[in-house]
């Protein structure tokens, strides 16, 4: 039994160390032997003559990074691992131990297809092993050291399978064009994508991004050796770079194509008189050289028109090239490469006219080409095609993950997500595959290791295996590869049959079936996509850590995915949140949530940190726009929006604020007098008012607003005083003057003698003007952006420049204008240009939460006069003021020149120790908030009608305990007492203890800095005591109703038929709602209270009055 066991475990023990080594690019041919070694931690290394110093140094950097020490040697030894490596047919001492020791070597056989080939043994034929490593006289040695570095990091305690690799490449080129429109890669991230082709035995990297101006436009000039930091992000780089980039590839085993794109811009080489142009190209190439360049290309790509001779610019290049520095004596190494050369027609679909010709020019010229289309699918009758035309085998230009036609989207779901591959069997005439990249070189490396893979070994690519392979490849650390998995599997990839699928399709029936079963009130549980959502959210925090990493090529990662990251993070969370709000519905008590929440939805679409910063043009005329990443624009993004939608129902409500001017008086029973606005504000009806000594009759304005009063008869001014406030409590006393505008919140006549006077005049009317351009603090766009006219000029206050879309017009289509807080808005101004105007119906909406919008007005081009369009929203509250496309009817783009918005000339409430307004704290909005830079405070002023007994702050910020929080002080009669600190998320501050409160001040160190909300003081209605107290509240522009109490009645008189009759409380709550018909009516009260009291009339006109019983 015994011995069962201990074979059964010795079984297991051979079974671990035999396992199969997971290689990538898969090899031809693996044969595990079933055997192990015990590899010691340092080996014997036996060179061979041959072996050139950029492979001595990769073996000693493989051994180095598994920390084996190595010492060189002629001679085996059998108490070290010995390490050979040597050429095939040197008859050195690793060729001769394939000998020796009846090794095959068959891989070394010269067939069509077969290229790099080398063979690896592992093996016990000494003591602690043997590891051979035979390349060709090329170097390809080198790739079995490839081979070597991915064993040795699967090592098991230093036991290594024994296992035998007959290896080679299926395309002779394989690696990587940086040929794309768009930001070009930063040096450090392409010397990461060198290391990358190096690891993975990928052979080219060309260099000839559309952005460099040295490439195109400028491609006779030499480089710069310095450049500003601005240049530095335009994507330029030096000589410098460029001699850095060059050693690093050679020291990659890379051939570093430096392409050149004659042919883009002005100043193009002149194709009816070529040789002049050529002598420029060497002359260029000649400047290269001499930084270490020893590859070169000719792009003609994207060009006007097909030249003829075509095939003659690439025939006498390469000739040129060979004769000026491929001269007899010179080393290897200093010999320069064949040409690689695009042509114009460059896809199949494209013509091939001028391609026959190619047969006909130097044997070395690689010709390029990207398939059957532009955009294509790896296929093998569309190679052959071209290799008929051409007389050679062409290499593949594949463009794909490329993303420069849709920048907002990442391509990280494969190397086949985009584009397939066709062919189940490898392509035989297809000489090489360079992928075009996305702008994110470090998040294209899943598709290269695809194209690694299969442009190795194409009979054993796997999409999936390779795809999950891809993942360690970027990340090491099992728990960030799970995260890059998730995040990947929640984002959108493009297909060649729908550009927005698939994203994440597991969850789309998640959203779909919440959505269907939610209603008010019924919130489904969606534990499995709230899981999801979570798991999600987790992923993207800790992707988003890599920023801090100190492994570089992980901050490189972090740097390219991370406008991606951010969004889908914030989407995340909302959905998390959201569901979690609504199930709970916690009301008020939980404002902060709700507060993230919207703030969070509201952003969606216009947060800095989801813009990505594009390159568009080429060469000299390159030019910046910003753009929002789309990771997931069909399925989660709407779902966010509905989210955002139904939270509205859930919102915690704050007391309501009227924004409607008021009546004030201490006259009881106070009828007759009304506020009508039109162009001017008028308090009419006065000439009924008689007022007894300390009675007042006068109107709050419900906001500081510069007021111009019109002069008033000396007959009024001599016997009754005219007063104005900031709160209703402190008064000045002053003289109107239709030609100044004063700031105030309240104005009234005051009977300030001992005898009745009454009012000589029916009305005063108050100017307050709504002529001021109210500035924006942001604006965007869903529309794409032509060139430089960016979508900031439609705000810039200058009507020669513009906003310029890029595309034809489409339904649903804005320009939104946010100005920070809620307001009354006026007039609206379109300035067009001669073009471009909307193409069918727009509208200009309202909005203060971008969820809930309201037309103010709808028009059409017939509308636009001598370039202008303007409407007046009449003083209606709003954050959001937005342009919208309704409806379209042509293939017009869109201009606008400026986009202005008037607002009453209104003074905050609020202002901070700097003097700046504050706009925010009383806009009865929880969904934004305001946070001051550094030490400092703010200065409230109430301005309210009311005797306030509490003050509620709504505050959502995070306090060190290491420093003092927050203080608060009331400013009541006109002494300054301190209130405490600024606490819980609402901070209540009772104050029924004080008289005449007219000012709050919260003062704040560095490191506590509040995010204040909303100030909200409560009370009841003020008014100086002489009489009971009342006041009357209006809405109407007619005075033909009039409302009052007596006794234990409401009474309601009007010239114009009563329909209708509503009484509510303060709180709003109804408490009589009578169908009257008739022009009088009296209504029974019994409690004393303050009352609503709303007449309907049916001229359409309402009167409201605030009454006391």
């Amino acid at each position: 039994m015994k011995n069962i066991l201990l074979f059964t475990l010795l079984l297991c023990c051979v079974t671990l160390r035999s396992q199969t080594y997971s290689i990538y690019p898969i090899p031809q041919k693996t044969t595990m032997n079933g055997n192990s070694i015990e590899m010691t931690r340092e080996v014997n290394l036996i060179k061979e003559p041959g072996i050139n110093e950029m492979i001595s140094n990769r073996i000693q950097e493989v051994l180095t990074n598994a920390g084996i020490n190595f010492t060189i040697s002629d001679v085996f030894t059998d108490d070290k691992t010995n390490i050979l490596i040597g050429i095939n047919g040197s008859k050195g001492t690793a060729d001769n131990y394939t000998s020796d020791h009846s090794l095959s070597k068959d891989v070394f056989t010269v067939t069509s297809n077969k290229f790099d080939p080398y063979l690896l043994q592992i093996n016990k034929n000494h003591n602690k092993g043997d590891i051979l490593i035979l390349g060709d006289n090329s170097g390809s040695a080198y790739y079995g050291l490839a081979t070597l570095e991915q064993i040795l990091e699967q090592a098991d305690n230093n036991h290594l399978s024994t296992a035998t690799f007959e290896d080679y490449a299926h395309t002779q080129y394989r690696g990587i064009v940086e040929g794309f429109y768009g930001h070009p890669y930063s040096v450090e991230s392409r010397l990461s994508l060198l290391d990358y082709c190096k690891r993975y035995k990928m052979n080219m990297f060309v260099y000839g991004p559309k952005a460099d101006p040295y490439h195109a436009g400028k491609w006779r000039e030499d480089y710069p050796s310095t450049l500003t930091d601005q240049q530095r992000y335009m994507g330029l780089i030096t000589q410098d770079d460029l001699r850095s980039l060059a050693a690093k590839a050679k020291a990659c085993n890379v051939d570093f194509v430096w392409s050149i794109h004659p042919a883009l811009e002005g100043g193009g080489i002149n194709f009816s008189n070529l040789d002049p142009g050529i002598e420029d190209i060497i002359h260029k190439f000649d400047a290269l050289y001499k930084l270490g360049i020893r590859h070169f290309g000719v792009s003609i790509d994207d060009m006007n028109g097909h030249p003829y001779n075509q095939s003659e610019l690439a025939d006498k290049t390469q000739t040129k090239l060979y004769e000026k520095f491929n001269k007899t004596g010179v080393t290897e190494d200093d010999k320069v490469g064949p040409l690689l050369f695009v042509p114009t027609q460059y896809a199949l679909n494209y013509g091939t006219g001028t391609l026959s010709a190619f047969k006909n020019i130097h044997k070395d010229v690689v010709v390029a080409f990207t398939g059957y289309d532009c955009f294509s699918n790896i296929r093998g009758s569309a190679c052959d095609r071209m290799a008929d035309l051409i007389g050679r085998n062409p290499v593949m230009w594949w463009n794909n993950p490329v993303n420069d036609d849709y920048d907002e989207f990442l391509y990280m779901h494969g190397l086949t997500a985009r584009w397939s591959i066709e062919d189940k069997s490898p392509v035989s005439s297809l000489q090489g595959l360079i992928l075009n990249p996305m702008n994110q070189g470090q998040a294209s490396k899943i598709a290269l290791f695809g194209a690694a893979d299969y442009s190795w070994n194409p009979s054993k690519f796997n999409e999936s295996d390779n795809w999950e392979a891809s993942l360690a490849s970027i990340v090491k650390e099992p728990e960030l590869q799970d995260a890059l998995k998730t995040f990947i599997n929640i984002v959108s990839a493009y297909t060649t049959h729908d550009t927005r699928t698939p994203e994440g399709e597991k969850f789309a029936p998640l959203y779909t079936a919440f959505q269907s079963s939610y209603s008010k009130g019924n919130v489904p549980d969606a534990a499995e996509l709230i899981n999801e959502m979570k798991k999600a959210n987790a992923a993207c925090k800790l992707l988003a850590s890599l920023k801090e990493s100190e492994n570089q090529e992980y901050n490189l990662f972090y740097e390219d995915i991370k406008s991606w990251l951010a969004k889908v993070e914030s989407m995340t969370d909302i959905v998390v949140k959201s569901i979690s709000f609504m199930k709970n519905d916690a009301g008020l008590s939980a404002w902060t949530d709700f507060a993230e929440i919207q703030a969070k939805a509201q952003k969606i679409h216009t947060d800095s940190a989801f813009l990505l910063s594009v390159f568009e043009g080429k060469g000299t005329s390159t030019y910046e726009v910003f753009k929002e990443v789309q990771p997931t624009p069909k399925y989660l993004d709407p779902f966010v929006d509905f989210l955002a939608d139904k939270i509205k129902d859930y919102a915690p409500q704050l007391p309501d604020r009227s924004r409607e001017m008021e009546i004030i008086t201490n006259i009881y029973n106070l009828s007759g007098v009304s506020i009508e606005t039109n162009d001017m504000t008028l308090l009419s009806g006065l000439n009924t008012v008689t007022l007894k000594p300390e009675e007042y009759v006068g109107i709050y304005f419900n906001a500081i607003k510069e007021v111009a009063v019109e002069f008033l008869p000396t007959n009024l001014t001599s016997t009754l005083s005219t007063e104005y406030s900031m709160n209703g409590k402190e008064w000045s006393t002053f003289i109107p003057d239709h030609s100044i505008a004063q700031e105030m919140a309240y104005f009234r006549i005051k009977n300030k003698s001992k005898s009745t006077h009454a009012i000589p005049i029916n009305e005063i009317s108050f100017r307050m003007p709504a002529s001021e351009s109210s500035i924006p603090i942001n604006v965007t766009t869903n529309m794409g952006t032509y060139q430089t006219y960016n979508i900031k000029n439609v705000i810039d206050g200058n009507y020669a420049t513009k906003f310029w879309s890029d595309k034809a017009q489409k339904a649903g289509e804005y320009i939104q204008l946010d100005f920070g807080s809620s307001a009354a808005r006026y007039q609206t101004t379109l300035h067009f240009t001669e073009g471009d105007t909307p193409t069918g119906e727009a509208q200009i909406q309202f909005s203060d939460d971008t969820q809930s919008w309201t037309t103010i007005s709808t028009f059409t081009s017939s509308d636009i006069s001598d370039k202008l369009y303007t409407c007046n929203a009449n003083g209606r509250f709003a954050r959001y003021v937005r342009l919208y496309l309704q409806s379209v009817g042509g293939g017009d783009w869109f201009q606008l020149a400026e986009f202005e918005v008037t607002g009453a000339r209104i003074t905050p409430v609020a202002e901070d120790n700097e003097g700046n307004p504050v706009a925010l704290l009383d806009d009865c909005s929880l969904s934004s908030g305001y946070k001051g830079k550094g030490e400092g405070h703010i200065i409230y002023r109430f301005i309210e009608n009311i005797a306030i007994n509490e003050i509620q702050i709504f505050h959502n910020s995070m306090f060190t305990s290491a420093s003092a929080k927050p203080t608060i002080m009331i400013y009541s009669n006109g002494k300054w007492i301190a209130k405490g600190e600024l606490d819980a998320p609402c901070t209540s501050v009772p104050v029924s203890d004080l008289k005449n409160i007219s000012q709050l001040k919260i003062s704040w160190n560095k490191d506590n800095i509040p995010v204040l909300y909303e100030i909200m003081p409560i009370g009841e209605p003020y008014v100086e005591e002489v009489s009971p107290p009342t006041g009357i509240l209006s809405e109407t522009s007619s005075s033909n109703a009039s409302i009052f109490i007596e006794g234990n009645y409401v009474r309601i008189e009007s010239r114009i038929l009563i329909e209708r009759i509503i009484i509510t409380d303060l709180s709003g709550q109804k408490i009589k709602d009578i169908n009257v018909n008739q022009n009088s009516i009296e209504i029974p009260i019994h409690e004393k209270q303050v009352l609503i009291v709303n007449a309907y009339l049916n001229n359409n006109k309402t009167v409201t009055a605030k009454v006391a019983r």
